[in-house]
């Protein structure tokens, strides 16, 4: 009786050793699986930080562009600023003082002497040319810069008659104009050939859209800009005419 209550008594500790030995087994395996659950939220989280500094880095150069934007606005803020106070000390000049005086440009001519003639069309308007031929400036036109159409300065263009008596047609008139203004003070001067069209003989052609930009820091190219036409003359010097037969006159 005893021998079967020792067999019966081991039997059940083998049975409970067993059993202890399984339970160990399957806390490893849960021990294991935490780990790679864990495992996985830190490369979650590492995913989620690094997403997070690429995002900061962008809206930083977001920052960025939008300071070098704001400068470029405040560059041309202070640009038309410039300009406006320009145009309003010269305009303040004109009316109070009168305007600079300055020696008149001299222009070199030989060959056929020229007569000096005011025309009757417009009393603002002179011209120094020989006979057959009159240039006459007949408007002005101010285009103000906008940026925003890739005109970044001021323009002037002018409006021209020319008329040909000489008995030839006319291929192209070589010469210059000074800018005066009403007291016959020279304001700008500049090079102004005329080759756009044959000028055919007993005919008047007009020219349209030759004129040049204005550089906001040439004082006399602003006054020219600023002053109306009607406060302005127009002195057109011929240096030369070359006619469609292919003879040239030097003046």
């Amino acid at each position: 009786m005893m021998k079967k209550m020792l067999a019966l008594l081991l039997f059940a500790a083998l049975i409970f050793t067993a059993g202890c030995a399984g339970t160990g087994k399957d806390a490893a395996e849960v021990y294991l699986g935490d780990d790679v659950f864990i495992a996985g939220l830190n490369d979650k989280v590492t995913a989620l930080e690094n997403e997070k500094t690429k995002l900061a880095g962008e809206i930083e150069a977001l920052g960025d562009e939008s300071v070098r934007l704001n400068e470029e606005i405040e560059a041309l803020k202070s640009e038309t600023e410039l300009l406006s106070g320009k145009i309003v000390e010269l305009e303040e000049n004109i009316l109070n003082n009168g305007p600079t005086v300055s020696e008149p440009e001299t222009n070199i001519k030989s060959g056929t002497p020229v007569k000096v003639e005011t025309t009757e069309k417009n009393d603002h308007v002179k011209n120094t040319q020989p006979d057959g031929v009159e240039v006459v400036f007949t408007d002005k036109i101010n285009i103000p810069k906008d940026i925003y159409n890739s005109r970044y300065s001021d323009r002037i263009e002018f409006d021209i008659e020319i008329t040909n008596t000489t008995g030839k047609d006319i291929k192209g008139i070589q010469g210059s104009v000074e800018v005066q203004d009403l007291f016959g003070v020279k304001i700008d001067s500049f090079n102004c050939d005329l080759t756009q069209k044959t000028i055919a003989t007993g005919t008047t052609t007009f020219i349209t859209g030759l004129g040049f930009d204005i550089n906001q820091f040439i004082d006399s190219e602003v006054k020219l800009y600023v002053t109306d036409f009607d406060n302005l003359i127009f002195v057109y010097t011929v240096k030369q005419i070359i006619y469609t037969d292919g003879t040239t006159e030097k003046y």
